[in-house]
């Protein structure tokens, strides 16, 4: 009989999906009788296909609707607050009856506990029914809008995660972050899913095979719409070869788009020499746990991104900071100075065995 764990994952984008899949494959490698209901919206064909492994009983997937997280301008590459403060009043106007039909559900199915990077939802749904929460973020979505919209407005949210009964804070997050978790915290190190890295070899050889290019991975997130990465003139910069997301409309001879089909995208990180990406945690994660260099787009709207940023600086990591429309214009890689730093390894593996470890002692301590 398995011990049934919901998780709930905020499908804003990928980079929750992603570093998620590394705590459940890591979850459930650890303790073969755990059984995971993940619950998600518009990510969840990413997972599905990403713990295929799992089969049928020990991974189920169940589609619902969360918070809608950023809506982004698609030439500034900022907020589009306007529509967010409609979208948002709307969101928590719903936030009782959302909260409501999830209690519902969890009633059917009596989960030993709740995790949830990072909606408000099913925190506030499992604590009224007496259900263990944990969170599992470097931010809230309370702490994403603070500086945005007014507390008046927001308090609904925080009430929600204020009922946080543990929170596992991924590096990085902000000093203005309330303190969650009635129970417990845990700070967690960089992390993310795994690199194979004869896949990573394999990927070099295809992509530069005489080794005489400049590999750069860039990346906006494949939840970003951007309109203009065509016209950008480091697109002509020979002694590169960019790789790029999926989803960024970009032609040339030294282009290369990853394949909409190739999911393990860590290793196309691990494969380059630098990396050009928003200042998102998942992409930031894969660089530093590669120990890959960053060029970090500023998004001056952004409260995680700044904090993010904080935890690179601390640790003296090799990085750079550029607004959208500086990096449009430059023209040749050697006029992005990144600043010198350390690229200390970081041990992956024992940072996700100590996330489980702690999910895995709360659950024994209920259960029990």
């Amino acid at each position: 009989m398995y011990t049934t764990i919901c998780f709930y994952i905020s499908d804003y984008g990928y980079g929750h999906a992603s570093r998620s899949i590394s705590v459940i494959r890591e979850l459930l490698n650890r303790n073969t009788s755990y059984q995971m209901i993940v619950c998600s919206n518009k990510v969840l064909p990413f997972l599905r296909e990403s713990l295929l492994e799992y089969g049928n009983e020990r991974i189920i997937f169940r589609n619902c609707v969360l918070e809608f997280g950023y809506i982004v301008n698609t030439v500034t590459f900022e907020l589009d607050l306007e529509t967010m403060n409609h979208t948002l009043r709307t969101t928590l106007d719903e936030l009782p009856l959302q909260v409501s039909e999830e209690m519902r559900y969890l009633s059917s199915v009596r989960p030993a506990a709740v995790m949830s990077d990072i909606s408000a939802i099913p925190i506030a749904a499992a604590h009224e029914l007496g259900i263990p929460t944990i969170g599992l973020s470097n931010f809230t979505w309370y702490s994403a809008y603070a500086e945005l919209f007014s507390n008046e407005m927001l308090q609904p949210l925080y009430d929600a995660y204020e009922k946080m009964d543990y929170f596992i804070q991924y590096e990085g997050v902000g000093v203005n972050e309330p303190n969650w978790g009635r129970f417990g915290q845990l700070r967690a190190n960089f992390f993310s899913r795994k690199p194979n890295w004869a896949e990573v070899d394999r990927l070099r050889a295809e992509l530069d095979p005489t080794s005489y290019k400049t590999i750069i991975l860039f990346a906006v997130g494949l939840g970003v719409t951007i309109t203009d990465f065509k016209d950008m003139m480091i697109w002509n910069d020979s002694s590169c070869l960019f790789v790029v997301s999926s989803n960024m409309n970009i032609e040339g001879s030294n282009v290369i788009r990853i394949p909409n089909t190739y999911l393990e995208t860590q290793n196309y990180v691990a494969a380059s020499d630098l990396v050009i990406s928003k200042p998102g945690w998942g992409t930031v994660s894969e660089a530093v746990v590669a120990s890959k260099p960053l060029v970090l787009v500023d998004r001056k709207q952004f409260s995680e991104d700044y904090n993010t940023v904080d935890a690179l600086y601390r640790r003296e990591y090799p990085f750079c900071r550029i607004d959208w429309f500086s990096l449009k214009g430059i023209s040749r890689l050697n006029d992005i100075q990144v600043n010198p730093g350390t690229t200390m390894q970081l041990d992956n593996e024992m940072n996700l065995s100590g996330i489980s470890a702690y999910i895995e002692k709360i659950i024994k301590e209920w259960v029990e």
